[in-house]
């Protein structure tokens, strides 16, 4: 059977970002599913034609990658998001996805980082030891999430007594 991962973010289009951060995850990833081929896909068109107009860089949208591996035989798929939030580029990728559950045996999406609130204990616990870490996250999910997110990580700092307090920036 013919399987495949595919791994989607949104995209970046510098270089250096895209090896510390999807780069990174891609290998972790790869590392884990050595049974599957790896396929890449960014949601964001914007990235995606500046990647090929600067670059000459040619980076599929999920629909273009799933209708790859369609065409090329695969059974199963894995589609796995590296985004943050259940947001708006999350939910496309989803509905993307229910658009290939008939072309393939067995296809599924994994969910993104931040989806239940037992996502948010674990990840104010994995860096709780390390402030910088925890503020720079803070700051990061500022910018793309909703004020839930903003409350539910002010509420586990608190919860877990740690001696800061995360500003929203308008």
């Amino acid at each position: 059977m013919k399987k495949a991962i595919l791994v989607v973010s949104f995209g970046t289009s510098y270089h250096e970002t895209r090896k510390k951060t999807i780069e990174a995850c891609e290998n972790k990833i790869k590392e884990s599913f050595k049974d599957y081929d790896f396929y890449r896909a960014f949601t964001s068109g914007m990235i995606i034609n500046k990647l090929k107009k600067r670059d000459n860089m040619f980076i599929d949208n999920p629909s273009e990658a799933l209708e790859k591996l369609y065409n090329a035989g695969y059974q199963e798929v894995v589609v796995q998001s590296l985004h943050i939030i259940c947001g708006d580029e999350y939910n496309k990728l989803k509905d993307m996805v229910a658009q290939y559950e008939d072309k393939f045996d067995k296809i599924s999406i994994g969910r993104p980082l931040l989806t239940y609130i037992d996502d948010y204990r674990e990840t104010v616990e994995a860096v709780k030891k390390d402030l910088d870490k925890m503020l720079f996250l803070a700051l990061l999910l500022l910018q793309f999430a909703f004020l839930s997110i903003y409350l539910s990580l002010e509420k586990l700092v608190f919860y877990y007594n740690l001696h800061f307090q995360l500003l929203l920036v308008k």
